[in-house]
């Protein structure tokens, strides 16, 4: 999922439509809400 979403925002990058600052301003909240989800569904798998 995260490769996807980097994915995504590289592509928009390389196209001109993100600077590198919102590219990585974006990255980090992405990331901690990705890992924020992951942390939840373990935690229901283990239930």
């Amino acid at each position: 999922m995260l490769k996807e979403l980097n994915y995504v925002i590289n592509s928009l990058s390389k196209n001109g439509l993100f600077d590198e600052k919102t590219v990585e301003s974006y990255k980090k909240p992405i990331q901690k809400a990705i890992n924020f989800y992951d942390s939840l569904l373990q935690k229901d798998m283990h239930v």
